[in-house]
Order: structure tokens, then C-alpha cells, then sequence
């Protein structure tokens, strides 16, 4: 019962581990990027230049694939005036058509004055847009992983992810501390009622010995008065 019990409390420790381990970060990149995007109005959050995107389709023609985690470098003033020379046939993101929510990935081929001209991954022809819409550049993906934050990005995800285990851990946790000190407690009592019966005892062995003081004292006047006489 004890090898269970034990093993029980390894599982128990690892899980509030893992937990606080995913848990942890996420609420902090979540709060670095809800500051950006509505105290600091950035179009871009990010955490040290790089900001994540999920695939919402899949482009085989440059190995990306629907519900990839996406991981992409925000360019400053020096990449964007020097893109030729450091994106050439490399993948660029911008923001698509008509939305500043929706991002898309596509190789970058050359710039013209203010006007960069990109690769279409799907029609495999070439467009033009902006140089300013080109924000980032593409480092890597991680496969099925944009499913998971996605889901995490929804209210029942929140709350089955976020909101449920950190309730769980929080209530096992208290349960532990309370059973502690209720362990501690009942501890207390037994050794208060221990010394209480060493009292006892000592009281008792006390009015022995004064009852046999007072029975030898007794014996001695006894004895005295015999002889007086």
C-alpha cells in the first residue's frame, strides 16, 4: 500500500510539473502579446522579434502543411532596406488581402522601388505588393502543433486546458496542505495527550511518595512516643 501510495505522489508531482511547465509560458506570451496588440497598438506582436502563426492551409510546394505552428523573425529597418541581398529565394510572410488578422507565406524573388515582388506557392506565379506589407521571414514549423494552440485560442479550450487543470491542481494542493496540517494537529494532540499522562503518572508517583513520607513520619512519632514512655 505504501509502493502505491509512493508512486502516486511521484505521478502527482510530475503532472503539477508538466503543468506548470506548459501552463506558465503560455499565460506569459499570451500577456506580452495582448499588451502589444491593445496598449501598444502593434500590428505585430512578438517576444524578442519572433511571433508564431498557424497554418490554416497546406502549401506543399514550400513544406508547409495545415495546422503547422509557425515560427517567423519580424524584420527591423536594416533587413527591410537590405531584403534583396538576405531573402533572395528565401520565404517572406506578409499579410494577406484585405486582412491585417491573416498573414501568407510565399518565397520572396526580387524588390522595385517601394514594390517587392513574391512567388505565389499555389499558382506558382509571381505578384507585387508593398515592401512595408513583408514583416517577417519564415524560420520553421513544427507539424500538428498550431491545432493545439488553436484549440487553446478557443473558450472551451481555455477552459479545459487553462481554467480546469489549474482549478484541479489548485483544490489537490489545498487538499494536501489541509491533510498536512490536520496530520500535524493530530500529531499534536497525541503528544499533548501523551505528556498529559506522563503528568498524570508523575502526580500519582508524587502523592506515593508523600503518602509514604507521611506513613514514615507517622511510624517515627509513633515510635517516640512509645519510648517517651
Amino acid at each position: 500500500m505504501r509502493i502505491i501510495k509512493s508512486y502516486c505522489r511521484i505521478v502527482a508531482n510530475v503532472c503539477y510539473a508538466v503543468a506548470l511547465f506548459l501552463m506558465i509560458p503560455i499565460i506569459i506570451i499570451n500577456t506580452i502579446f495582448i499588451v502589444q496588440i491593445y496598449i501598444l497598438n502593434e500590428e505585430v506582436p512578438n517576444v524578442c522579434g519572433y511571433f508564431p502563426l498557424i497554418s490554416l492551409e497546406e502549401e506543399p510546394s514550400i513544406h508547409i502543411e495545415k495546422g503547422d505552428f509557425i515560427i517567423c523573425r519580424k524584420f527591423d529597418d536594416d533587413d527591410v532596406d537590405n531584403i534583396d541581398e538576405i531573402m533572395e529565394g528565401k520565404l517572406v510572410t506578409h499579410f494577406a488581402y484585405g486582412s491585417r488578422n491573416t498573414m501568407c507565406i510565399a518565397p520572396f524573388v526580387s524588390t522595385d522601388g517601394d514594390n517587392a515582388t513574391l512567388l505565389s506557392p499555389k499558382y506558382k506565379t509571381t505578384y507585387g505588393l508593398p515592401i512595408d506589407e513583408v514583416v517577417g521571414e519564415y524560420r520553421f514549423s513544427i507539424p500538428l502543433l498550431g491545432y493545439v494552440i488553436y484549440f487553446l485560442s478557443t473558450i472551451p479550450g481555455f477552459l479545459i486546458c487553462v481554467v480546469i487543470p489549474t482549478i484541479v491542481l489548485t483544490e489537490l494542493y489545498l487538499y494536501k496542505r489541509r491533510k498536512y496540517f490536520a496530520s500535524e494537529e493530530d500529531e499534536e494532540s497525541i503528544l499533548f495527550a501523551e505528556l498529559e499522562a506522563l503528568k498524570a503518572e508523575r502526580e500519582g508517583l508524587l502523592s506515593q511518595i508523600e503518602n509514604k513520607q507521611s506513613e514514615m513520619n507517622a511510624k517515627d512519632s509513633n515510635s517516640e512516643d512509645n519510648e517517651s514512655r
